[in-house]
């Protein structure tokens, strides 16, 4: 099956971008679809910020359709999914079908490496302001590396829904939220995951079930904590609870 390769010039906004397809391909619109203007085929000057690649394209007036195989990259970003929709008016994109978005971030100064995935029915992005969300069984993993002192650290939160907005460095889990990580458990209505601050705030029906080792009785010992609001600190493993 023919690839048809887009070239968007911002993140995953795809303000405006550019189209261009393999050697030999070109696609053709669907019945009662309005025309590509010629620009959109002209090749763009400058490398643009996300390259998707799909099986098949269909195109309205304000509307992108793009099926089977879709692959969106940018930098340390990677979004895969079986359709995509590209709303050019609105400035966004909905994936479906199997939808999984991933990022690699790492941080020389404080030297740690973070790989970040996320799976949901449904994962939107938007540009203005740059926003994203997830629905129905979101899955959102944190796996972190440390090479001084060396550590690895991971956790998994499941929530009905998410939503981030990429200013504020906050993503916002809500709906049986519940939180696995090594040795460590939580649940709540709500979680505001603060990336940069290492921050989980759990709120209405809060839970956290923690596990550390008592030297002097030489086993593990748990710790269960509940409130109506818990702040957990991953970096101290410091609980609070209100």
């Amino acid at each position: 099956m023919n690839k048809n390769k887009i070239a968007l010039a911002t993140i995953l906004s795809f303000i405006a971008f550019s189209l261009t397809a393999q050697s030999g391909t070109t696609p053709k619109p669907a019945e009662n679809f309005f025309s590509v203007p010629h620009e959109l085929y002209i090749e763009p000057q400058d490398e643009p910020d996300v390259i998707i690649d799909s099986d098949t394209l269909t195109y309205s007036e304000n509307k992108i359709l793009l099926e089977g195989s879709v692959r969106a990259t940018r930098e340390n970003d990677l979004l895969r999914c079986e359709k995509a929709e590209l709303f050019t008016e609105e400035k966004s994109l909905l994936a479906t079908i199997n939808p999984s978005f991933e990022r690699k971030e790492t941080n020389r100064e404080e030297k740690y490496k973070r790989d970040y995935s996320l799976t949901a029915k449904h994962i939107y992005f938007q540009d203005e302001p740059r926003l994203i969300k997830a629905s129905d069984t979101v899955n959102f993993r944190v796996e972190e590396t440390k090479w001084e002192p060396a550590s690895y650290t991971w956790l998994i939160i499941t929530s009905d829904e998410m939503q981030g907005y990429e200013e504020s460095e906050r993503l916002i889990f809500s709906g049986n939220v519940k939180v696995k990580g090594d040795k460590k458990y939580g649940e709540s209505d709500r979680l505001d995951y603060y990336k940069k601050r290492s921050l989980l705030i759990f709120s209405g029906n809060a839970k956290t079930e923690t596990e550390t080792f008592n030297e002097k009785k030489g086993e593990n010992e748990k710790h269960l904590l509940e409130g109506s609001y818990i702040i957990y600190d991953t970096k101290t493993e410091k609980l609070t609870a209100k």
